[in-house]
């Protein structure tokens, strides 16, 4: 950004994935990159129809620059692309970005990491969102609490994710912790979604035993103690008395030089994914339908499994290559720090959508 624009900004929701938008917004006008002044009213303003109060219309930022148009931050689980968005956008972030199914659509990019994050101090526009924007009592409490620093559900300060991490040890230790999904737990679910449900927890449950086989004491986790988990797989569950709350995790995720990630229920790229990048952690992840912005890739920032025993392979390669190791340690704290923080993540979006797309070849430029 060569200019300092004027951006009015319009937040769907105070859901907790739009957080990173916002805050990231809020450091480029501190940083006097923007002038930024919010609107609440982008629900009437976009025509949005919110049939439930996990609507995929919610997940949204729409960024207005002056002199410009229309940025969206489209930070949904889910491919889908809102028509009531991107009709009127000369860009469309997209969180879960297909390069197949998306690579049609020129202004459809890749967003990047997604994960929740709060300003580093109490914050007067976070506040006014949780009060304004809330999408159910739970949400407006929750956003409450992180707008003003109160105790509450654990949620980093944005100058936490910047942060030196530890490189490689001597003794490497390998993390998985994951949930399990009920695969009848929702009403009208299709029998697709089910075998889907299914085969994402027969998947994590052999990736818990074949580690834990493999490892030993240098595994940590296993599948958090529900009811479904310890119906169907006993085996893999975590200890009685391990922490899974977020706080904990993280700490985990800072002390583990490996960390498992595992694809969710619509393929997207979880929050625990971002974490590991920020801690700089080395990663194992089953493999990637969406894309982030380059240059993120196969092989220097993470490697990929497509069965539990080539997650175990993986991890073990890993554990016997320390130059790899630490190479993939340190790319993901600078991959993190470059495109992910708030700010960096912000300010890239902006830049992209200010720059013209040349298409040669298939190639967009």
């Amino acid at each position: 950004m060569n200019r300092v624009p004027d951006i009015v900004a319009f937040p769907m929701s105070d859901m907790d994935h739009n957080q990173q938008i916002c805050v990231g917004l809020e450091q480029l006008a501190a940083a006097n990159e923007i002038r930024l002044r919010y609107r609440y009213d982008g629900v009437r303003e976009y025509g949005v129809q919110a049939k439930s109060e996990y609507a995929a219309v919610l997940h949204v930022v729409v960024a207005r620059v002056a002199g410009l148009g229309d940025i969206v931050f489209d930070t949904h689980d889910g491919p889908g692309v809102q028509p009531q968005y991107h009709d009127r956008c000369v860009a469309y972030f997209k969180r879960s970005y297909d390069p197949i199914a998306h690579g049609g659509m020129p202004r459809v990019h890749p967003l990047g990491f997604n994960y929740e994050v709060r300003a580093d101090r109490p914050s007067a526009p976070a506040l006014i969102r949780a009060l304004k924007l809330p999408w159910s009592t739970k949400s407006k409490l929750r956003g409450t609490l992180r707008a003003l620093h109160l105790p509450g559900p654990h949620v980093c300060s944005a100058s936490e994710l910047v942060a030196d991490r530890t490189g490689p040890s001597k003794n490497p230790r390998i993390l998985f912790v994951a949930r399990t999904w009920e695969p009848l737990g929702f009403v009208g679910i299709s029998t697709a979604e089910v075998q889907r449900r299914t085969e994402i927890n027969e998947m994590r449950a052999d990736c818990v035993r074949g580690l834990r086989k493999a490892f030993g004491d240098h595994f940590t986790g296993g599948l958090i103690r529900t009811g479904h988990a310890l119906q169907h797989f006993a085996d893999a569950i975590v200890p009685v008395g391990f922490a899974t709350d977020r706080k904990s995790f993280l700490r985990l995720v800072a002390t583990h030089d490996i960390c498992i990630s595992t694809a969710g229920l619509l393929d997207s790229i979880g929050w625990k994914m971002a974490e590991y990048v920020m801690n700089g952690r080395a990663v194992v992840a089953e493999r990637m339908v969406y894309r982030v912005p380059p240059p993120f890739a196969e092989g220097s920032h993470y490697l990929k499994f497509l069965s539990a025993d080539q997650c175990v392979a993986q991890c073990a390669r890993l554990i016997g290559d320390t130059a790899l190791r630490g190479a993939m340690m340190q790319a993901n704290q600078q991959y993190f720090r470059d495109y992910a923080v708030p700010a960096s993540l912000v300010r890239n979006a902006i830049t992209r959508a200010e720059q013209p797309f040349v298409e040669v070849a298939g190639i967009t430029a």
